[in-house]
Formats: C-alpha cells, sequence, structure tokens
C-alpha cells in the first residue's frame, strides 16, 4: 500500500487493558494496519490502564497511565487521545483519563467496545449513567461499531455528540494449505460460557447428534468456563467430537479460523465481535446471532445464516443444511470474503480511523 502522504506526525495515545482479550487484539489491529499503510505520518502511543496484576495492583498500573497522558500532553507530546471503552471499571478509569487530558490540551475520541453497553447502561445506577454521558458529550468524536450503536449514543447524551462509525476489521487471512480430516469443521472463537451461547450451542450439536447428523467436528477456543462446559459437552456424548483447546493467541486464532469450514458464534450480546470478523476475512461462512452490530455485517442467506438468540433448534437446523451442502458453504464464504474487503479489512478500518484523529487534532488537511 502507498504510504500516506507527507506531513506533520500525528501522535495518537491509545489505551489497551493489557490482558489480551478483544479489545487489546483491537489495538493490536490498528498498529498492524498502521505498519502496513506506510509512512511516517502517524504515531501511536500504547498506554495500558488495568494489566494483568489482579484486582489490588492493578490501580497502580491505572496511576501509572493516568501519569504518562498528564506527561505527554504537558511536553505537547500528544496530539489526540484513543479512549476505548467498555463497561463496569472501563468507565471510571476513562472518565478520569479523559479530564486529565483535557485539563492539558489533548483531545479525546472516545471508541465504544462492550457487548452489552446498553444493557449495563441501563443497570448501573445514576451516578454511572451520568459519567457515561458526560465522557460522551466532552469526546471530540465517539467512535461506535455500527448504527445500533450509534442511536444509542445519541439516544442517551443527546444527537449533538459527534459519531463516526468504523467497523472492526483485521487483514485478509489466507486459506489453509491442507484441509484437515474429521469432516465439515466447526469453530467458535471467543470466551466460553452462557454470554458467547456455549450453552445454546452444545444443545444445538447434541439434536445434531440425536438426529444422526454426521461427518462434523467441533473447536471451541476461547477462556472463560471451559471445565464446566467440557464436562457438560462429556454429559451430553459429544466428548468424542467437541474439543476445548483454551485461550488461543491472535496467530493461532487466525490459524483456526483459516481452518474452519463454518464459524459459530451464537450469542446473546455482543458489539461487534472480532471472531465473526477474522472468519469473513478467511472466506468462511458464519453463523451467529442477530445482536449488537452482527446485522449490519452478516446478512442471512448471504454470509451466512443468522438465527434467534437462545434457540438451539434452529441453530441445529441452520448447521444441519450447511454441513450437509458444500456448495452453499463455498458461495457464503465467498459472499464473507467480498464483505470483508468491502468494509472490514484493516486498511479501510485504518483510514477511517486516521480521518477521526486528524479532525479530533484540527488537522483536516
Amino acid at each position: 500500500m502507498t504510504a500516506a502522504a507527507a506531513g506533520p506526525t500525528l501522535t495518537v495515545i491509545v489505551t489497551r487493558l493489557g490482558i489480551d482479550g478483544g479489545m487489546d487484539r483491537v489495538v493490536e489491529a490498528m498498529a498492524a494496519a498502521l505498519a502496513d499503510r506506510g509512512g511516517e505520518d502517524v504515531r501511536l502511543i500504547c498506554v495500558t490502564t488495568r494489566g494483568r496484576l489482579g484486582k489490588l495492583l492493578s490501580p497502580l498500573v491505572f496511576a501509572g497511565a493516568l501519569a504518562r497522558c498528564l506527561a505527554l500532553g504537558l511536553s505537547g507530546g500528544a496530539d489526540v487521545a484513543h479512549l476505548n471503552l467498555a463497561t463496569r471499571g472501563s468507565v471510571l478509569r476513562k472518565a478520569l483519563m479523559e479530564r486529565v487530558l483535557s485539563l492539558v490540551g489533548v483531545p479525546v475520541v472516545v471508541h465504544l467496545h462492550g457487548a452489552n453497553f446498553d444493557d449495563y447502561y441501563a443497570a448501573c445506577g445514576s451516578f454511572m449513567q451520568a459519567a457515561i454521558r458526560t465522557l460522551f458529550r466532552r469526546a471530540t468524536c465517539v467512535v461506535v461499531l455500527g448504527n445500533h450503536w450509534r442511536d444509542f449514543v445519541t439516544r442517551i447524551a443527546g444527537p449533538e455528540v459527534a459519531t463516526a462509525i468504523v467497523y472492526n476489521a483485521v487483514p485478509r487471512v489466507p486459506a489453509a494449505a491442507e484441509r484437515e480430516d474429521g469432516g465439515v469443521h466447526l469453530v467458535v472463537l471467543g470466551e466460553v460460557g452462557e454470554r458467547k451461547g456455549t450453552d445454546v450451542l452444545l444443545d444445538a450439536l447434541s439434536l445434531l447428534r440425536g438426529r444422526s447428523v454426521g461427518g462434523w467436528r467441533c473447536t471451541i477456543a476461547g477462556n472463560g468456563a471451559v471445565e464446566r462446559f467440557r464436562a457438560r459437552a462429556e454429559s451430553l456424548g459429544l466428548s468424542g467430537l467437541v474439543t476445548f483447546p483454551g485461550w488461543l493467541d491472535a496467530g493461532a486464532a487466525k490459524m483456526l479460523a483459516g481452518r474452519a469450514d463454518i464459524v459459530v458464534l451464537p450469542s446473546r450480546a455482543e458489539n461487534l465481535p472480532m471472531s465473526i470478523v477474522e472468519a469473513m476475512a478467511a472466506g468462511k461462512p458464519v453463523v451467529a446471532t442477530p445482536v449488537g452490530a452482527v446485522p449490519e455485517i452478516l446478512h442471512d442467506g448471504v454470509e451466512g445464516r443468522l438465527v434467534p438468540v437462545g434457540d438451539a433448534g434452529a441453530l441445529a437446523d441452520a448447521l444441519t443444511v450447511l454441513i450437509g451442502d458444500g456448495e452453499m458453504r463455498r458461495r457464503m464464504g465467498e459472499a464473507a470474503a467480498v464483505r470483508h474487503t468491502a468494509d472490514l479489512d484493516s486498511a479501510v478500518f485504518i483510514e477511517r480511523l486516521v480521518q477521526v484523529w486528524r479532525r479530533a487534532a484540527g488537522r483536516t488537511g
């Protein structure tokens, strides 16, 4: 890709949790996309706000992040800050960071993550609700992952809040050189638990087994309640068909997505899950639920299937058809790859973010 036009370097503070979750994968995608983009017109300074030191010591990590932001602002070492926002403690951390950064003249962009942020807002109490609204209103721009979240932000904080839709993205993933034996490979990437619908998936797979639908196997990769759901799979008679490798780093997750035949994510709540973006980058059909911004990038019958939340029967029906129809899988996978190139590729993602940062910093040229 050609380098960006020459000009003064735009220095951007970007927050990361430091725990290798989905939000940190977005930050890694930013850095990788900037490297691929070329040029020296944008520089990221990553600031860790929580880390792996546990609840007792994480305030020390955050204090260090605040001190670094203060120093960068006072020295003129930052042009804009990009605060990645999720639920719970993230709200207070980012509200404090916004105040510190604003006091030293650094404009703030808030990037809304969190699968159930709207539900969290409804239940979190008046103090936290006020903090969230104030954070959105003080931000130069709120980056959201789809129209669902834009509507949420403007509904609670007002239509005057500036928003920008920037879908999560990853680079194109080449197809696996060799297809593994063992039948149609179903892959799930994400935290193991009820929010991601692991219970619904296992019930659906049990239905497949009961219907004598053969020729498939399933890998459920992620951290969380792994042992509990491994035991549940065994109790359903799925131990020879379903494996739980645990958490995978980004490289291993991409490799697994490349070797999948169908990627499945029957979540109860999402924002815009990276696992679906990664699946489409690999040209794989996806079976998911219409939650968050998922229906904006995945259209039922085109790039995959959308099934109702919590409906194991509907999920089993969709999987039965796709397992038995290789041509449908190929056609949907090709459509997924086209969709990825148009809206979910890293090059598209980073150019949209750079434009947001430049506007926030007053560099519109």
